[in-house]
């Protein structure tokens, strides 16, 4: 963001006055993954015909067992090229639906006829079949498939201008809102079909005493568009993932990857792609510049294994509970969070490349529920930002859309 977009916040601490239960994005949890019908992997996300992709969900390939699950409910999928603008289904959304129990997609929609479906081997989800959609125009052969609430997507459609509902095949594309599809409230996977370059972005965590290298462990990946998945570190020989949270088949531009502590470690610092070191939490951007040779972008992570954070959470009991509105129209946003105990806190507001736009500190807070009101001086850009949150050396994201 430019200077000129920069924020001037005035800050006013008052009491929650029931925002705590609004959530601060629409994306669900979880993540969504490409597969076989079977549920099995396949290197680098690269697929033999297209009619071979099928889509999954839960927690993710990797996932400790106490991760979450997609948020139950219905779902809409599209397959685009890697910027959306490009819509490749060709069916109605009506029969690009799914629905999800118990963290897993559970079957397709009753009236959604025109897709296959198989069953996962390992954790008996249904997968989904992506087919019919058109090819690529994307010179690199990258797909792009996207899942949101079937109740966002009729929002998408809504600030489209469109009251065709689920009948919509294409509605159209604007900044911040890809056919119905609202980054902020979707999630992404990344696909090629074919012979196809190789390009990938692989985060490594390692314990910053021993140096051992860690399985298990979370981030999440930001698209060029400001969609988002999480992913896991993980080992497969027969996959070629080597202790890495693996985002395969990247799109040129920008992504972004967050790093955060998770339940019973912290981060100690960040080595970024070009070699420089950063501590604690980080969002580490990286840009894709070409697709036409293999190459991969690694991001290494340290951490410091400590038991006694036990389940609290990244920040130890420091969190982001809501912020409203979300979308924000860019003059004037609500942020309730919580402190785990007395003492100075911190805001700022990031772009999704991690640059710091705004600043602030809130002053010396007592634990428990406050909300904070941020008032820009003049609306931002549209896109996706982090709001952060510190206290005593840790600190907690998340997003927020801004809309115009």
């Amino acid at each position: 963001m430019s200077p000129k977009a920069a924020l001037s916040l005035s800050l006013a601490v008052a009491a929650t006055v029931g925002l705590a239960s609004l959530a601060l994005a629409h994306a669900p949890s979880g993540a969504i993954f490409t597969t076989l019908a079977n549920g099995s992997e396949v290197n680098y996300n690269h697929y033999p015909s297209k009619d071979s992709v099928y889509l999954d969900g839960g927690p993710g390939p990797g996932a400790p067992q106490s991760a979450a699950g997609l948020d139950d409910g219905t779902y809409v999928f599209q397959v685009t090229d890697p910027s959306g603008k490009v819509l490749l289904s060709t069916d109605p959304a009506r029969s690009r639906r799914f629905t999800v129990s118990g963290g897993i997609i559970t079957g397709v929609v009753a009236d959604a006829g025109q897709h296959q479906t198989g069953a996962d081997i390992d954790h008996g989800a249904t997968t989904v079949q992506l087919m019919p959609y058109l090819d690529t125009p994307n010179n690199g052969g990258v797909y792009k498939v996207w899942v949101v609430t079937e109740d966002d997507y009729l929002l998408g459609l809504a600030d489209l201008g469109v009251n065709t509902g689920l009948d919509t095949v294409d509605p159209g594309w604007k900044g911040g809102n890809a056919h119905g599809f609202i980054p902020a409230h979707s999630k992404t996977d990344n696909f090629k079909v074919g012979d196809q370059p190789i390009v990938e972005i692989d985060t490594r965590f390692y314990d910053a005493g021993t140096h051992q290298i860690l399985d298990g462990k979370k981030i999440t990946w930001i698209d060029t568009n400001g969609a988002s998945n999480n992913k896991w570190s993980y080992y497969s020989q027969a996959l070629d993932v080597n202790h890495e949270a693996h985002v395969e088949g990247v799109e040129t531009g920008e992504h972004t990857i967050v790093i955060q502590g998770g339940p019973g470690y912290q981060i100690h610092h960040v080595v970024r792609p070009d070699g420089s070191t950063v501590a604690g939490d980080q969002s580490v951007s990286v840009r894709i510049q070409s697709l036409a040779h293999d190459l991969t972008v690694y991001v290494d992570a340290y951490v410091v294994q400590n038991p006694a954070l036990g389940v609290s959470g990244p920040a130890g009991g420091l969190a982001l509970e809501a912020v409203h509105p979300n979308p924000a129209r860019g003059d004037r946003m609500a942020v309730s969070f919580s402190l785990p105990s007395s003492g100075r806190a911190k805001l700022e507001l990031l772009d999704v490349g991690g640059r710091v736009v705004a600043r602030r500190d809130v002053g010396a807070l007592g634990a428990g529920r406050h909300t904070v009101d941020l008032a820009a001086a003049k609306p931002v850009a549209p896109g996706v930002y982090l709001v952060r949150l510190s206290q005593g050396g840790r600190s907690t994201s998340e997003r927020v859309s801004v809309v115009h």
